[in-house]
């Protein structure tokens, strides 16, 4: 029998700006570009070292079609990072609205938490 994962996408609006975010199994992925935009950071590859190896991973962009009419360049994946790697990245961004989208990560947890 085939163990297969309950995936479910959403959007994340924070100050104008979609976040895509994959919740699997109850383990919430943000897009790390998204997440890179909303906080006026660049360079992803610089903000992916800070995140440990568990907590990113590469994605079928399939997986976010619906969800990225925005987004048409022609990679076939794209750069995911788990919830508590965002924790970690908010909690050493103390510059702009790292504190604002922790608060939004956090609440966006816990209702996923009561909904279980």
């Amino acid at each position: 029998m085939e163990n297969r994962l309950h995936r479910e996408r959403q959007i994340l609006q924070f100050q104008g700006q979609d976040i895509r975010v994959l919740n699997e199994d109850g383990h919430l992925w943000f897009v790390a570009k998204d997440l890179c935009r909303a906080l006026n950071v660049k360079r992803i590859k610089t903000v992916l070292k800070f995140v440990a190896p568990n907590e990113k991973k590469m994605l079928h962009k399939f997986l976010f079609a619906k969800l990225d009419q925005k987004d048409s360049n022609k990679h076939s994946e794209i750069k995911v990072i788990h919830e508590n790697g965002v924790r970690h990245l908010l909690s050493i961004a103390s510059r702009g609205n790292a504190p604002e989208l922790g608060h939004l990560i956090e609440k966006m947890s816990e209702e996923l938490k009561k909904g279980e």
